[in-house]
């Protein structure tokens, strides 16, 4: 769900509608998982919906559903946004905050020490999960997932030398350095280092999620809203272990556990490739 459309209202809407009528209808708990983009993505890049979505879910005070917002990318997703190979870095103002979760951090003091204190913190927790499952399948995923994570992180360190680069230099730095310096007939330097945080972040945030759905068994039904490629990665990891999850509309990338609270994706949702709910 990370892009902007004419029925985006809509879409709030009919999701915010049919989530407070099934909380009303059902006797059943239901958590819902949301990727809640930082609210300065939702200024620039306009990712409203599932904002707006967690924000109004909340304000209705549903006795029957959680809210969890699972985005854990606070430092990374600031890199991200920093390193848009399409972005000139010298437009970005000063002192803007990116925030995840009850995470933030200021855009002009994000280093790369401070990225890799997040990846050490959230590859070291989940770790440690992964020591509390005795489950093959289970344990296949978490490696797989963690030594992928680290692998990208190791290219990164790599990268961080070919290009001298300082821990302690602040990305944005870097970035207006290799902007200024991108040479005219290779590859943006900073579309690679873009890239290589996606892909060290990425899994972790996948395998956070896919932790927080197993966690989760005395909860009836789980919902969990996010990006198409996400989605279709935890979907994997839960066949995987033989989870039994219902698709809703396939051409989406949508599913859920109560298929008839998402009818309503079969019209409203057609133009929409990048929205997926598990």
């Amino acid at each position: 769900m990370h892009c902007e459309s004419p029925a985006d209202q809509d879409q709030l809407t009919v999701m915010k509608d049919n989530l407070i009528q099934r909380d009303a209808e059902s006797g059943k708990q239901l958590r819902v998982f949301i990727e809640t983009p930082a609210r300065l993505c939702n200024f620039f890049i306009q990712p409203k919906v599932t904002t707006h979505l967690r924000d109004a879910l909340e304000e209705a005070s549903l006795s029957r559903t959680e809210i969890q917002d699972v985005e854990i990318r606070c430092v990374s997703g600031a890199a991200n946004y920093i390193l848009q190979p399409e972005l000139d870095p010298h437009t970005i103002s000063s002192g803007l905050e990116y925030n995840a979760q009850k995470s933030h951090c200021t855009i002009d003091e994000v280093t790369f020490k401070s990225l890799e204190e997040e990846f050490s913190r959230y590859i070291n927790h989940l770790q440690e999960a992964q020591k509390g499952y005795s489950n093959h399948a289970v344990q296949e995923i978490f490696t797989e997932k963690l030594e992928y994570a680290q692998s990208e992180y190791n290219a990164l360190k790599n990268d961080i030398k070919t290009y001298k680069i300082d821990l302690d230099d602040t990305i944005l730095e870097v970035s207006k350095r290799l902007y200024a310096n991108r040479p005219a007939d290779e590859d943006d330097p900073r579309q690679l280092l873009f890239q290589r945080i996606l892909h060290i972040f990425e899994p972790l945030f996948e395998l956070y999620i896919f932790h927080q759905i197993l966690i989760s068994r005395e909860i009836s039904e789980i919902v969990v809203i996010a990006g198409s490629w996400h989605i279709q990665s935890i979907r994997s990891m839960l066949r995987g272990i033989r989870a039994k999850l219902i698709v809703s509309h396939e051409g989406a990338n949508a599913a859920c556990l109560e298929k008839k609270y998402l009818d309503f994706f079969e019209d409203q949702w057609d133009c929409w490739n990048g929205c997926s709910i598990v």
